[in-house]
């Protein structure tokens, strides 16, 4: 009976060893909690692997891991009030795990006075943990070539598909869609191990959101290849050098302390024109704190307001960003005082 089940125990560990991808570059486990569902990365290189979950957590969860009183989504499960509330529901898929990319998905649901529905998506570099943005991968003007064209192609793969719906709702679809598609800023996509795959079912209002019709549109990596720049060359084909490319564009993670004694992760991105939001949180509580702020003058220097609560204001934050530092203060208005702000991009 002994040798029956060490032979059977051999063979389910050789059975799950040969059902592993053979190209998994990084291990992904799943954090369950109910409806939610979310990726925690393990590396060899832990750096790698503290970067991305930093940058996942604190994006999707305002919550590091190891901070959670209850369960990893307790901040966003709870937030009350505004028209779409508190989320009640994530899941994700990983489209690739190999050594040029980790790409993957997270389709989510948030309910209050009424629901809303969507996808986010992220690609790191798993060679260093930056994540990727499809315009590093180009010069700017084979950016701009490559978006035209790929508009024509969503454009016309849109016309097609929608054949099947009825007037004059095709019409209504069609007229706010495309001038979607030509202003769209193409970070709702995904790597494929051949193809790039750009996904518009964020851009559709909410009831389009359920038709039964397909919004994914693929490119093959080989149909742009002659547009690709050095990075985008390591990135999607050769991984050459991978490690070595620092991704150009924001968000990132930034680590720091205030005051030299108050510890931080920071993310920080562009909305429009002049205006940036950014979260951050303290490594002792590890809660995100939510700034919106813009540029202050010029695109290295910055000025940040903390947003509490719906009508609470915090402390502020003024720096400036230059060679992957963050160097400048954080003030308190109520007790006019100031302490040093310090991060170095991770």
């Amino acid at each position: 009976m002994k040798t029956l089940v060490r032979t059977l125990s051999i063979f389910l560990l050789l059975f799950l060893i040969s059902a592993r991808p053979k190209d998994e570059f990084l291990r992904l486990e799943s954090l369950d909690h109910g409806e939610f569902h979310f990726p925690i990365v393990q590396s060899e290189k832990p750096p790698v692997a503290y970067k991305i979950n930093t940058h996942l957590q604190l994006s999707e969860l305002e919550l590091l891991k190891g901070s959670e009183e209850e369960h990893l989504f307790e901040v966003v499960s709870n937030k009350e009030g505004g028209i779409y509330g508190k989320k009640v529901a994530i899941d994700f898929k990983v489209w690739q795990n190999s050594s040029r990319a980790l790409s993957l998905s997270l389709a989510q649901s948030s309910c209050g006075m009424t629901c809303a529905y969507w996808t986010s998506y992220y690609n790191f570099n798993p060679q260093n943990g930056d994540r990727y943005f499809l315009q590093d991968f180009f010069s700017k003007a084979h950016y701009e070539k490559f978006k035209e064209e790929l508009s024509e192609r969503r454009i016309a793969f849109l016309q097609k598909r929608s054949q099947a719906l009825k007037d004059p709702h095709r019409k209504q679809l069609l007229a706010y869609l495309e001038p979607y598609l030509k202003e769209d800023r193409l970070r709702d996509f995904y790597i494929g191990e051949d193809s790039l795959y750009f996904d518009w079912r964020n851009l559709l209002h909410k009831h389009d959101k359920f038709l039964d019709m397909n919004h994914v549109v693929g490119v093959a990596k080989t149909e742009v290849a002659a547009l690709l720049n050095d990075f985008g060359q390591a990135a999607l084909l050769d991984g050459r050098n991978l490690k070595d490319y620092q991704a150009p564009s924001a968000p990132q993670v930034y680590q720091g302390e205030i005051g030299g004694q108050y510890p931080f992760v920071w993310l920080q991105r562009k909305m429009y024109d002049q205006s940036w939001e950014a979260i951050y949180a303290y490594l002792k509580y590890g809660r995100g704190i939510y700034l919106r702020g813009s540029e202050n003058g010029s695109e290295n220097d910055f000025w940040f307001d903390e947003k509490l609560g719906m009508a609470e204001h915090g402390g502020k934050v003024i720096f400036r960003m230059e060679a992957g530092q963050m160097r400048g203060y954080w003030y308190d208005e109520n007790r006019s005082d100031s302490l040093l702000f310090v991060a170095q991009r991770l």
